[in-house]
């Protein structure tokens, strides 16, 4: 015996049996297993017609007795509409022709009154799908009495009251159908302005495919589950991060075949994740410095001292003191950039007069002098804008070659550190790279620490080259240009 699953609509009969595909028989899917069909068909809960284009029966489950009270063989060949009381049949006839070469989802409801044996009228939801397949050219109806839709739209409405998470329920063109109260904590936004909307409206375009894919792949019938995590926009224009569990919903559940995702605010998480990235970046860093940059001059100051022992010369031991000088500076920036990434600027009006001459006397400038110019104050930490003069002012010296002059300017959104040098050799960006040097006595970090001072305060920090050919760091701090 060869029992075809009438599947003429998404997820239809096919959801019954998990492991079916649609379309398929029973006897090509559960070969000599023809006792699973009867089952099914034998213990579904709601009543379930097959009719033809005229509302004429085909067929009907063992179901339709116990919701109806009407024997299978009197309703078999007549028509559903003599049911069907006369004020509801106009909506049913538009519902059919409603699915019929429907695009889209081609299923869709209407609540109708049929009349049992016993002559009551019993108010039913039917579910309403076109079928065409297995020899068949009609319509499968599913039918559940109200009273039953509106306990499981009851329980729903309860599980929902006491679920802190959101719940939304998507349908198969990605539409919100609902969304639960959380939205408005969770996201700032009312309800009624979501549902109706496409969810791209509202997930982070980075994001929108990520989602869509999980959803196409991963929840294709009912029972399937997966996870996805995506950013929402709130009501302010922010970003929320959500961890989002999908599922298909069941005829258990209204919405029947729709997606219900059930999420929650993951956006403390992943900031903590992003901030641990960073600092595994920063540790990165650090241990590419010590297991190098420290191990070169290491081991020159070792040859130095051996050289010294056997000749006695001092030579060697100037240029033993220079590898422990040099060590002292890639100590000291390390322990500045660590610092910078975990102390937050404590702002005030600095004026430019003062701290860049106070920075500049203590780094050894030699014969270059120093020009500042505005008298307005920049809102900075007072330690970190010292820190600031103090590297740049040694990149002047260091990097400069013939710089002569070393200017600092107050401009219309911020300050000017510039020389009149030769400039960068390269990209100006690559000099902000930690570890990054053209100098041999050079540790490759002095612009990384200020770069990360600058982000600390907000700041804007764009390396160029000046009006005379040397570098120009412009620092935007109160609204301008960036890189």
């Amino acid at each position: 015996m060869t029992i075809h699953l009438l599947t003429g609509y998404s997820r239809g009969w096919s959801r019954y049996v998990p492991g079916v595909a649609t379309g398929t028989s029973m006897s090509e899917s559960n070969a000599g297993r023809p006792e699973l069909a009867r089952a099914v068909v034998s213990n579904t809960g709601d009543a379930i017609l097959l009719t033809d284009r005229g509302m004429a029966i085909q067929y009907v489950t063992p179901s339709t007795e116990r919701v109806l009270g009407h024997d299978a063989s009197t309703l078999v060949g007549g028509s559903l509409a003599a049911h069907v009381h006369s004020e509801d049949v106009p909506d049913l006839e538009a519902t059919l022709d409603d699915v019929v070469g429907r695009a889209g989802p081609d299923r869709d409801r209407v609540s109708v009154r049929v009349q049992r044996a016993d002559g009551r009228w019993l108010p039913l939801s039917l579910t309403v799908t076109e079928c065409r397949e297995a020899g068949v050219d009609g319509f499968v109806l599913n039918a559940r009495p109200v009273e039953r839709e509106r306990r499981v739209a009851a329980a729903f409405e309860e599980l929902v009251a006491q679920t802190p998470t959101m719940l939304t329920v998507l349908d198969d063109a990605a539409v919100v159908r609902f969304v639960s109260p959380p939205v408005e904590e969770m996201l700032g936004c009312e309800a009624g302005t979501v549902i109706g909307t496409h969810v791209g409206e509202h997930v982070h375009p980075d994001d929108v495919a990520g989602l869509v894919r999980t959803v196409r792949d991963s929840l294709s019938e009912p029972g399937d589950e997966a996870t996805v995590e995506f950013r929402c926009r709130t009501a302010d224009d922010e970003w929320r991060w959500l961890e989002a569990r999908g599922r298909r919903t069941t005829a258990d559940l209204p919405f029947d075949g729709d997606i219900l995702l059930t999420s929650r605010d993951i956006t403390e998480r992943k900031e903590r994740e992003r901030d641990l990235r960073a600092k595994n970046e920063q540790l990165d860093q650090f241990t590419s410095v010590v297991s190098h940059d420290l191990r070169n001059p290491i081991s020159v100051l070792r040859g130095s001292l051996e050289l010294a022992r056997e000749t006695g010369d001092e030579d060697h031991l100037e240029r033993a003191e220079k590898c422990v000088d040099r060590m002292d500076t890639l100590v000291d920036d390390l322990l500045t950039m660590a610092r910078q990434g975990e102390v937050d600027p404590e702002t005030t009006a600095v004026e430019l007069d003062e701290a860049a001459p106070s920075a500049w006397r203590m780094v050894e400038t030699g014969e270059i002098s120093l020009t500042v110019r505005g008298d307005h104050p920049v809102p900075a930490d007072p330690d970190m804008l010292r820190e600031v003069f103090e590297n740049l002012f040694r990149n002047s010296v260091e990097h400069g070659g013939s710089t002569t002059e070393v200017t600092v300017a107050r401009t219309n959104w911020g300050f000017v550190v510039e020389d009149d040098g030769t400039g960068f050799d390269g990209d100006p960006e690559a000099a902000l790279e930690p570890g990054y040097t053209t100098s041999e006595d050079g540790t490759g970090f002095g612009l990384s620490i200020v770069d990360t001072i600058a982000d600390a305060h907000g700041w804007s920090f764009i390396p160029t080259e000046s009006s005379e050919g040397g570098a120009r760091f412009e620092f935007v701090t109160e609204g301008g240009p960036s890189r």
